[in-house]
């Protein structure tokens, strides 16, 4: 390690391994709307995407009015904003592990 730089640790309160065999990153979320109950999923982890996006589906359990928006995205994304932006992420491609905490904590 060159002279001057710092070694950093974070540290996380969840450890996820996800499966190898699917294409990229793919966590459980649970999508809660307020005066609506909870929808849990599988959604791909995106950092590159701006927005968390989901199937019509679960916006119709959750009480949602799909018609104001685009109705058939047939995959669920977590993005940055709404998502990433409240947590902290470590990703070690090679075990499976994908490392999360809220910011905060």
């Amino acid at each position: 390690m060159p002279a001057g730089d710092r070694v950093e640790t974070l540290t996380f309160r969840l450890k996820y391994n996800y499966a190898a065999s699917k294409t990229g990153v793919e966590v459980p979320v649970t999508l809660r709307v307020v005066g609506a109950r909870a929808v849990r999923l599988l959604a791909k982890v995106d950092t590159g995407a701006s927005f968390c996006i989901f199937q019509r589906e679960h916006a119709e359990e959750l009480g949602i009015d799909v018609e104001r928006g685009v109705p058939d995205f047939s995959r669920n994304v977590v993005g940055r904003l709404g998502w990433l932006q409240y947590f902290r992420l470590g990703l070690i491609d090679h075990d499976t592990a994908l490392f999360l905490s809220h910011y905060e904590d």
